[in-house]
């Protein structure tokens, strides 16, 4: 199941290439019967499967769903990976748990687990803490390394771009920023 999850959503990104994006909505709720939702959840958990061990496609589909969510901040899931494939067994009622503790610590300041932590066992959370920017922040920053890496007519052609109100409201946008960075880099 875990791998077929994996695979149902390089499929849906092979076929939504073929559809506009009325189509594949249309195509994905009519033809293949699953909500347009479920089918980007599949599609998120493609591409943040791709490039990962092997690991990845043991996964059972619940933490497939936890770990790719645009939640789950990228570090976390890293570590949680790193611990798999040191042969640690985790619940996904632990990665549950583990999430909730990271959100309630705030939205910049988060502790994780990693091999080289001593871990607390009151808590399960390692004892080092790590600061993560707030999307908000982190937003700012990508901004000013353009900013400061392009041409001025370069950056008023990225902004252009990136604020059309057509981009901004493409549901789909965050996927399609993923594939475009996994492209191009």
């Amino acid at each position: 199941m875990h791998a077929t999850t994996i695979q149902v959503g390089k499929d849906l990104i092979a076929a939504k290439r073929y559809l506009s994006h009325g189509q594949f909505i249309r195509w994905i709720e009519q033809e293949v019967g699953i909500p347009a939702r479920t089918a980007q959840a599949y599609m998120r958990i493609a591409h943040w499967a791709t490039g990962k061990s092997s690991v990845v496609a043991r996964l059972p589909s619940t933490l497939l769903f936890i770990l790719s969510a645009s939640s789950t901040p990228v570090e976390y899931a890293e570590d949680i990976l790193r611990r798999l494939e040191s042969g640690e067994k985790i619940a996904p009622a632990t990665v549950k748990k583990e999430l909730k503790q990271l959100q309630t610590r705030g939205p910049s300041t988060q502790l994780l687990c990693s091999d080289e932590v001593t871990r607390d066992a009151s808590n399960g959370i390692g004892d080092v803490e790590v600061v993560i920017p707030t999307r908000e922040e982190a937003l700012r920053e990508a901004v000013l390394i353009l900013f400061q890496k392009l041409s001025q007519d370069e950056f008023m052609r990225v902004k252009s771009i990136m604020t059309n109100r057509t981009m901004l409201n493409d549901p789909e946008l965050s996927i399609k920023l993923a594939e475009a960075f996994t492209t191009v880099a």
